[in-house]
């Protein structure tokens, strides 16, 4: 029988997904943004490399490939590079992502100890130097890290329980937890919930991921919009300061657009002076709809 392909990158990756994977089934779809992160990930690596050898930093073996051969899977993978304190790997996230890995750590990035670790063993080393760039501020988080004693066995372990799942045509068994980011973010979640028709009453695991879902996308569209308003500004002041009234810049096109000063009448004014019925031949219906008004009681 071939042995299975494995990513140390994809090593800490949850078993049943991961299994979910091999077994070819359906899934949600990746994010549209996903690969432009990842290429701009890719640059923000260079550019600490770049600030690294500036320093008099000597990396070597960028990009070597690794291979980890078992019984019945084979673990490959290719590493950021050497440096004098042993292994080099980077790291970027946005400001939302880099402020749970500061609070987190590799408690809340698994599948980023697993990968490191994986490549540690392959290569016989002891240490790493792990940064992790903020990609919004700037800030990298830069600390050498040591090779947990007997974890690597652990993720062998369980490597060898999905491979086996895999060969039986079966999915791993699984430990979804509504609390926990990783599980709400996969792309395979389906297959451990029961999917939710129109109008049914949801269980407690559902509801759980529901309020969880709510608040990770609050705490999205509150970073988004800050540096929505941040980069606007600037490029309005720049604007006006220019006086331009249209350019661009790295393939953004700005338009400053001058509105001009509008009346209107509100409906409460308009009621004070006209009955409905006068009003009736210049106005409009709205269909009746319902949504949902939030308020999360739960306090940072």
């Amino acid at each position: 029988m071939d042995k299975v392909e494995l990513r140390m990158s994809g090593a800490g990756k949850c078993p049943r997904a991961l299994s979910a994977e091999l077994l070819g089934c359906e899934c949600e779809p990746k994010p549209s943004w996903l690969e432009e992160a990842a290429q701009e990930g890719n640059w923000h690596e260079a550019r600490i490399k770049l600030q690294l050898r500036a320093k008099g930093e000597l990396i070597l073996d960028e990009q070597r490939e690794l291979v980890l051969d078992y019984p019945t899977f084979r673990l490959t993978g290719h590493i950021d590079g050497i440096v004098m304190a042993g292994l080099l790997e980077v790291k970027t996230m946005s400001q939302f992502e880099f402020q749970r890995w500061m609070k987190e750590g590799f408690v809340g990035f698994p599948n980023y100890l697993d990968q490191v670790t994986c490549y540690m063993e392959a290569l016989g080393f002891d240490t790493c130097l792990y940064i992790v760039k903020n990609r919004s501020s700037g800030y990298q988080d830069m600390k050498v890290i040591n090779k947990l004693d007997n974890y690597f066995e652990t993720i062998v372990a369980r490597l060898t329980g999905v491979v086996e799942s895999v060969a039986k045509g079966e999915l791993y068994p699984a430990e979804f937890r509504s609390d926990n980011i990783e599980c709400r973010r996969c792309r395979y979640k389906l297959l451990c919930i029961p999917k939710i028709t129109a109008m049914d009453k949801a269980t407690k695991q559902e509801l759980d991921m529901a309020v969880a879902e709510v608040r990770d996308g609050n705490k999205l569209l509150a970073e988004g919009e800050e540096l929505l308003k941040k980069g606007k500004s600037k490029l309005y002041k720049h604007t006006v300061a220019s006086d331009l009234k249209k350019w661009q810049h790295n393939d953004l096109a700005v338009l400053l657009v001058n509105v001009k000063e509008q009346i209107t009448y509100p409906k409460a004014s308009l009621l004070e002076k006209y009955s409905e019925e006068e009003l009736a031949d210049v106005s409009k219906v709205k269909e009746a709809y319902s949504y949902l008004k939030l308020e999360d009681l739960e306090k940072e």
